[in-house]
């Protein structure tokens, strides 16, 4: 039976899972699947509104608030100083965190939630996400194609560093 609220979502660039933070049920299941990488982050929480960062992360440095403001290519920013965000888990060292400015994708989330998502190849192979999926969309924009996104780790102290 499939998780009520897990999304498949194509070219976003990345092929991935994701599902609101409505259903903490649907969010922790997803989280458990994700493999741990030490190069990269393992998800991703997609915001629909800036404002939505403080339900996650306590200190915002001044440098993630002008990128987040003026960045025109997708790029996700990993914090430390996280607060919990699943019920069940601790709150991890990092988190990575991406404001969606793409319309296409600014289309289909709801802007009202936040979003768990998990790109597929960093999804456990043990699993099967096809019967797992409610609903599979193609993000892919002709008039706008995508690219590539940008994965940056941003410190207290104003400095950053991109995370290949």
């Amino acid at each position: 039976m499939p998780t009520p609220s897990w999304l498949l979502l194509r070219n976003t660039p990345e092929d991935v899972v994701a599902t609101p933070f409505l259903n903490d049920q649907a969010c922790q299941k997803l989280f458990s699947y994700a493999k741990v990488s030490a190069d990269r982050p393992s998800y991703t929480i997609w915001l629909t509104q800036i404002e939505q960062i403080h339900q996650f992360v306590y200190r915002i440095p001044d440098l993630a608030w002008e990128l987040m403001d003026y960045a025109t290519e997708p790029l996700s920013l990993v914090y430390s100083h996280v607060k919990p965000f699943l019920s069940e888990e601790p709150a991890p060292a990092e988190v990575c965190i991406r404001l969606i400015n793409e319309p296409p994708l600014q289309k289909v989330l709801s802007n009202r939630y936040a979003w768990l998502n998990i790109a597929l190849d960093v999804l456990s192979q043990e699993i099967s996400i096809t019967d797992k999926v409610k609903k599979e969309i193609n993000i892919k924009n002709k008039a706008m194609p995508h690219r590539a996104i940008k994965i940056m780790r941003v410190y207290d102290n104003g400095e950053f560093s991109f995370i290949p």
